[in-house]
């Protein structure tokens, strides 16, 4: 039999919590923009006034790139749901990648496959097909979406085909990044950087008056250049082709020029051994995840840096009478501040330092999972303590990026000539933490009982409720519904008071879902991959 169908199964398999949570994310946000565009500029006049204060904002630019056409229902779904998920699925295509290639071999479950099952580009070619596997899943799904949202067929099938090759993209980085690094933790030391440089160039090219040229560097770029429902481009898809081909050669090279377990870059420890963080649990996690932990506090604090410094982008005076009219119906009349804009996009802050929490609880999964916990467990270290170490340090993860949040969002604003209060971006920051310590508690119940769907979880539940904050205005749910969304409860800070009661009840759910968790890992039994 031959072992490619099995393979790349199995390679597919391993990434179904998260395909099937960024799909559903995908399905939700999508329908949620078209309903919401229609529902929000019913009129000509209203587009007309979106276009003149939204469109020309570069803090909005930051986020979903340059706007070609916001008249038309098509051109602003290929704004607002192609500028972000673009970003989404870049980071997917590298996830996918590094995890089938380099993860498989760190684990060394690919020794067994390669003795005699298959070749190495026959494993680099199943990892290939089960990343593009994932990738037209989660564009499927917002093809499918976009269509009974009324949008026509043709162009939503053109809008997915053009995530898809941005997507597969950053796959092929991703490959070419696990064949030259030795561990699958320096890939993405790697391939995450490489992802924040090609971002930064789209975001200079949308935000900079004469740099657009800056998007032929970047295949984010590219997905701009392509016009997804506004006058499609399809030679714009050409650079996305032969990059994927370019790479997808240089990786089949690299991949039969290096032993199996190491990489073309071979990283050797020239240092005497030493045992400087290896006094506790919580130490040794922090020496082991050193390089994500320093991945997460430079990305959250450069991303609020760069949007400080575009919040003095934004005043009453930009805002046509029309489109102030529709915020205050929304609830957010002071959205046309620059206080007002970082208290909404602190938001989005609460959002990705919860799936900074997901992706902890990912990594003592992953230590299980990959037998290393049995190591630990060896010695006289408790179960609750091993746990308990990687829970404190998650908590300090999540407090340490929420005040960075605030901290940095205010810098980038005073760099930029911006008035904002500095104790009152603090607190917004930290109005981020409530939200990241309840999923972190409900990953770690997850962890505790079920263990082989622990990220699914994580990341699901996160995805879930982020949607269905937006989705559930647009479909005019009951208040009690629109509740359960855990990000409903944040608030707007610093405009509106800091909601005290609503943080204690959510850290009150972490701490009583993290400490179920605990409880039901310390008896069962410890599971592999």
């Amino acid at each position: 039999m031959s072992a490619a169908r099995p393979l790349t199964w199995r390679m597919f398999a391993s990434s179904r919590g998260i395909t099937i949570g960024l799909a559903l994310l995908f399905a939700f946000y999508g329908a949620a923009q078209v309903v919401g565009y229609r529902a929000t500029y019913p009129t000509v006049a209203d587009r007309i006034g979106l276009t003149a204060s939204f469109g020309n904002s570069p803090a909005l630019r930051l986020f979903y790139g340059e706007p070609r056409n916001l008249l038309t229902t098509q051109g602003y779904a290929a704004w607002r749901v192609g500028g972000t998920l673009a970003l989404l699925v870049a980071l997917f295509g590298i996830v996918l990648s590094v995890r089938d290639l380099r993860g498989e071999e760190d684990s060394g479950r690919m020794e067994v496959v390669l003795a005699g099952l298959t070749t190495r580009r026959g494993v680099l070619t199943c990892g290939w097909l089960a990343a593009a596997l994932g990738m037209a899943v989660v564009c499927l799904s917002l093809f499918v979406t976009l269509v009974v949202t009324r949008l026509p067929v043709g162009g939503s099938a053109y809008l997915s085909l053009v995530l898809t090759l941005c997507g597969l993209c950053f796959v092929a980085i991703g490959s070419v990044v696990s064949q030259v690094m030795p561990t699958r933790r320096s890939a993405y030391s790697v391939a995450m950087p490489v992802f924040g440089v090609l971002f930064l160039l789209r975001v200079a090219a949308d935000t900079r008056s004469g740099l657009g040229w800056l998007r032929w560097t970047t295949p984010l770029g590219w997905a701009e250049e392509a016009h997804p429902f506004t006058g499609s481009r399809p030679a714009a898809l050409i650079p996305s082709i032969l990059l994927i081909v370019t790479l997808g050669t240089i990786a089949a090279l690299l991949v039969t020029r290096r032993d199996v377990g190491t990489g073309i870059l071979q990283v050797r420890d020239r240092a005497e051994p030493h045992l400087r963080l290896m006094s506790s649990p919580a130490a040794q996690t922090v020496r082991i995840e050193s390089l994500t932990l320093a991945s997460w506090v430079i990305g959250v604090g450069a991303m609020a840096f760069v949007i400080g410094s575009l919040a003095t982008s934004f005043s009453e005076a930009s805002f046509p009478a029309s489109l102030r009219q529709e915020l205050h119906k929304l609830g957010l009349t002071n959205l046309v501040t620059p206080t007002g804009y970082l208290a909404f996009v602190m938001l989005i802050f609460a959002l990705i330092i919860s799936l900074g929490m997901a992706q902890q609880v990912g990594a003592a999964r992953r230590e299980e999972a990959d037998q290393r916990l049995e190591t630990l467990l060896a010695v006289p270290l408790s179960r609750i303590r091993w746990l308990g170490g990687r829970i404190g340090l998650a908590v300090a993860l999540a407090l340490a990026l929420s005040i960075e949040a605030g901290l940095l969002a205010w810098a980038g604003a005073w760099v930029a000539g911006g008035d904002v209060p500095l104790g009152g971006l603090i607190e917004a920051g930290l109005n981020c933490a409530p939200a990241a310590l309840l999923f972190l508690g409900l990953s770690v119940l997850a962890f505790g009982f079920t263990p082989r769907i622990a990220s699914f979880a994580g990341y699901g539940l996160i995805a879930a409720a982020f949607a269905w904050d937006v989705v559930g205005d647009v479909v005019s749910a009951p208040t009690w519904a629109l509740d359960l969304s855990p990000f409903r409860h944040l608030g707007l800070v610093p405009v509106h008071a800091f909601p005290f009661r609503a943080a204690a009840i959510m850290t009150a759910i972490g701490v009583v879902t993290a400490g179920a968790g605990a409880a039901g890992f310390r008896r069962r039994d410890q599971e592999g991959p």
